[in-house]
């Protein structure tokens, strides 16, 4: 496949994401922002009655705000893939992409990364509202610092989500199982609470193993103007390899799904 079918084909993927949200664009912007406020309400009075409850020195809304922020485009990579694959599995493509002389584990890396643009604009549409009804503040540096975060977490999380999909594959069950564990790394990622409220162990070795804590983490101090290049470099150059592997090791699934000659037919857990 030549680049400009490639450039072709992911274009027709970035489109496919964004009709599935529906068929009007200004429909889907104003559910979008509707939901965008009602989420940031519910955190705004939350910081108000909390907040100063806390042993927490700044803006707690902004805290939690951030925090939300950073972890959209991890985990929506770390669920991703696998969602891909279930999704090709059920309507019948899957065999079609395991045909295809190109690897099937790298189309559907593709099709997970074109799911980035719908999070960016819910981004957008976030930061907008929160300045704009309950004035977050915002800064041309803070947000560099947060985009070249995000950028540099790309790699690592579509290698993970790889992974994950690896293993959905091989096993044919544990796409819940992913989603609960995504959920928990955001939480000891400290992206409703400082990390301070949670067991000091628990706590360093949420800092020292999970790559989500560096990101929230790294995030908010680039926001106070503290951003430091040599983490951001070596998130990104590590979550290369991980791609890599990742794309490596759900091919390698494919492979022995192929020798097995099974159908997938995935549980529940």
């Amino acid at each position: 496949m030549g680049r400009p079918a490639v450039i072709l084909a992911w274009g027709f993927l970035l489109r496919k994401n964004f009709r599935d949200l529906g068929r009007n664009p200004f429909w889907v912007l104003l559910a979008e922002t509707l939901a965008s406020v009602t989420g940031l309400a519910v955190y705004w009075f939350t910081s108000r009655a909390i907040g100063p409850a806390l042993s927490f020195g700044g803006d707690f809304f902004a805290f939690i705000v951030w925090g939300e922020l950073a972890i959209g485009i991890p985990l929506t990579l770390w669920n991703g893939a696998a969602t891909q694959v279930k999704s090709a599995t059920h309507d019948g493509t899957l065999e079609v992409l395991l045909t295809l002389p190109q690897p099937a584990a790298l189309i559907l890396g593709a099709q997970t990364l074109a799911l980035l643009p719908r999070e960016m604009v819910r981004a957008f549409i976030t930061l907008t509202v929160a300045s704009s009804l309950f004035h977050l503040p915002l800064s041309f540096t803070g947000l560099g610092g947060f985009a070249l975060w995000e950028i540099a977490s790309i790699p690592c999380f579509l290698g993970l989500g790889l992974f994950g999909a690896a293993a959905l594959v091989q096993f044919q069950r544990g796409s819940s199982a992913m989603g609960h564990v995504g959920s928990l790394l955001a939480v000891l990622a400290g992206v409703y609470f400082p990390l301070s409220a949670v067991p000091a162990g628990l706590a360093e070795a949420s800092r020292r193993l999970s790559p989500l804590t560096l990101l929230v983490e790294g995030v908010r101090s680039s926001l106070g103007g503290h951003l430091e290049a040599t983490p951001v470099l070596a998130l990104g150059a590590a979550g290369l390899v991980l791609a890599v592997l990742g794309a490596l090791a759900l091919e390698l699934s494919f492979a022995a799904l192929r020798r097995r000659g099974d159908t997938l037919c995935f549980g529940e857990s």
